[in-house]
């Protein structure tokens, strides 16, 4: 593309074709498309070509294509593949049911980012309400949890898994939800938290934190979250570097509540709390460094006591 052809900024392009700016940047590093010109001061400019291009891809990946196979074919290709009938999902495609508008506005908004064999389903009903009953994963919102909340919940069956995106609960309906083996996730949630989530469950490896029970012990060695740290990586951002650094931090932070814990036994139950929260939020950061590994195409060793 010549720089006269060039004439869409990344956020004119984002809102004419409906893909988000980060999406954008994700498939242009990780799929090398689309393929912007750079002005002077290194801003990213785009041609109709670009547009077009962009369009159709988001085109057909809702209609079932894995991003995987569209990046190498030409435009003209792509357009008959537009105007065909949706895709027949490969086999091992898995469908997880979303319930709750920030959920589904969040979902609808990042859905290339999400590994293709996932099957999104929005629905505006309340599974609560009609004791639902389906296959896969059960993605649910809800402002609070409580009582009225665990009987609603455990009368939905036929779900592989139930995830519960909150705001606001109580330790003890964490810990019965937890005992259901309904995972409870603190809002807001971003795509690097879910990601995880829904990765474990289709390769059998979930990892989650168990609220009544003690977190796992780390995974990752002190020495291989700072060579994380210390890597260059493709994404832009400094999020792998922050994410590493969050990491250590809560680390040391959950052997410092073990060992306030064993020396205090006045304060034993508020440091015991300090600890399983520290100790649950490092397994979060765990797979979000493990998922940010993944997509950086890297392989760091784990404890061997995991």
């Amino acid at each position: 593309m010549s720089d006269s052809e060039a004439r869409f900024s990344i956020g004119t392009i984002s809102r004419l074709s409906g893909v988000s700016t980060h999406v954008l940047r994700k498939w242009e590093s990780r799929h090398g498309v689309p393929r912007p010109s750079r002005s002077a001061t290194g801003r990213r400019l785009y041609s109709q070509e670009d547009l077009e291009h962009v369009t159709l891809l988001k085109a057909l990946v809702a209609k079932g294509y894995p991003m995987g196979e569209l990046t190498h074919r030409p435009l003209a290709e792509l357009q008959k593949l537009a105007g065909s009938p949706t895709a027949t999902h490969p086999t091992g495609h898995h469908t997880v049911t979303v319930s709750g508008p920030g959920l589904a506005a969040m979902i609808s908004a990042e859905r290339s980012t999400f590994p293709t064999e996932i099957d999104f389903l929005i629905t505006r009903s309340d599974p609560q309400t009609g004791q639902a009953s389906g296959r896969g994963i059960l993605l649910l919102e809800l402002q609070t949890l409580s009582d009225d909340t665990i009987e609603g919940l455990s009368a939905i069956t036929g779900y592989d898994r139930i995830i519960v995106v909150y705001d606001f609960a109580n330790s003890q309906t964490l810990g019965k939800l937890a005992a259901l083996s309904i995972k409870c996730i603190k809002a807001p949630i971003t795509v690097e938290q879910l990601t995880p989530e829904l990765h474990g469950w289709i390769t059998g490896s979930v990892s989650a934190p168990n609220v009544a029970g003690p977190p796992p012990p780390p995974r990752f060695s002190p020495a291989t979250v700072a060579a994380f740290a210390n890597r260059n990586t493709a994404i832009e951002c400094e999020c792998p570097l922050h994410i590493a650094q969050l990491l250590s931090s809560i680390t040391a932070f959950e052997r410092y509540s073990a060992e306030c814990k064993d020396a205090d036994p006045a304060d034993r139950d508020l440091h015991a709390f300090l600890l399983q929260t520290a100790g649950q939020s490092r397994v979060l950061f765990e797979n979000a460094l493990a998922h940010v590994a993944r997509a950086e195409g890297l392989e760091f060793s784990e404890e061997p006591n995991r």
